[in-house]
C-alpha cells in the first residue's frame, strides 16, 4: 500500500512539475545493492583501517571515498571518451598504489551481489570486495563497527 501511495504522489508531482522526485524514483528502481559499501580488499590486498567506500543508488555506483577524497558522479551521461564527470573536494593525497587500484575497480565496473552483506565489484582492470556499511558522517568508520 505504501508503494502505491508513493507512486500516486510521484505521478501527481510529475504531472505538475514535469520532474519526478528522486525519492520516488529510488523507491521504484531500488536494487539489492543500494546503500553504502566499504572496501575489504582490492586485488587481494587487505584495506585495513583506510576506508575506501562506494555508495550505490538504483544499482549504480554514484559516489564514494578513495581513502583521501570524497567524490560523486556529476551526472548519468558519459562523455565521448566513455568517462563521467566527477565532483570531489580535491585534498592533496599521498600517491599510493591502493588508491590507483580503487579507481581501477570503478572503471567500467559491474556490481555482483555475493550475499546480502558482501558484494564484489569487478572493474575492467581490478577487482574489489566490499561489505555493506552505514558510514559515519565523516566516512571514517562504519556505525556498526
Amino acid at each position: 500500500m505504501g508503494l502505491v501511495f508513493a507512486l500516486v504522489i510521484g505521478a501527481f508531482v510529475l504531472s505538475i512539475t514535469g520532474k519526478a522526485p528522486d525519492g520516488i524514483l529510488d523507491l521504484v528502481f531500488k536494487s539489492p545493492e543500494d546503500g553504502s559499501w566499504v572496501a575489504v580488499s582490492i586485488d587481494g590486498q587487505e584495506i585495513g583501517t583506510r576506508r575506501h567506500s562506494i555508495d550505490v543508488r538504483r544499482g549504480k555506483i554514484v559516489a564514494g571515498y578513495d581513502g583521501c577524497n570524497e567524490w560523486a558522479y556529476q551526472d548519468e551521461a558519459r562523455e565521448r571518451n566513455g568517462e563521467r564527470m566527477i565532483v570531489t573536494n580535491l585534498q592533496e593525497c599521498p600517491d599510493n598504489i591502493l588508491g590507483h587500484r580503487y579507481w581501477a575497480v570503478l572503471a567500467n565496473s559491474k556490481l555482483t551481489l555475493v550475499d546480502p552483506g558482501n558484494t564484489l565489484v569487478s572493474g575492467s582492470k581490478a577487482r574489489g570486495y566490499f561489505r555493506r556499511c552505514r558510514l559515519t558522517a565523516n566516512r571514517t568508520s562504519c556505525i556498526s563497527d
